[in-house]
């Protein structure tokens, strides 16, 4: 894994096309000397997930380092991807698995966060 600075250009929330019955926050991030890729997060609105995407926009808050949704644009935080470490251009034909705080010790990796863990056993994530 490799974190990358980058700012969000953009976000939206829609309902998921992956993900029957689940909204999802999409956040277009530009990245430092490499271009721009998307990292989202969703969470079903049904009764036995029902704040898992509550839960998911405040930790995109949180790493962003705002309080409101219209605060994003602009907001500098750092993409981490799956590639190897080693390389600078890691980013290339990576997979962006989450993003990170810009400076605190603080990130949010969907495959490894305990929210998700129902859904990964269920293997839907």
């Amino acid at each position: 894994m490799k974190a990358f600075n980058a700012i969000i250009k953009n976000y939206g929330i829609q309902v998921s096309e992956r993900y029957y019955e689940s909204l999802e926050l999409w956040l277009e991030l530009e990245v430092e000397g490499g271009g721009g890729v998307c990292f989202s997060v969703w969470g079903p609105w049904n009764e036995e997930y029902k704040n898992m995407f509550a839960y998911s926009v405040k930790r995109v808050l949180d790493i962003a380092d705002v309080d409101d949704l219209k605060n994003l644009k602009g907001a500098p935080i750092r993409a981490i991807f799956d590639g190897n470490a080693d390389d600078p251009y890691a980013f290339v034909g990576s997979k962006i698995i989450g993003i990170k705080h810009f400076l605190k010790d603080d990130e949010f990796i969907l495959e490894e966060d305990p929210m998700y863990e129902d859904v990964k056993i269920n293997n839907k994530l």
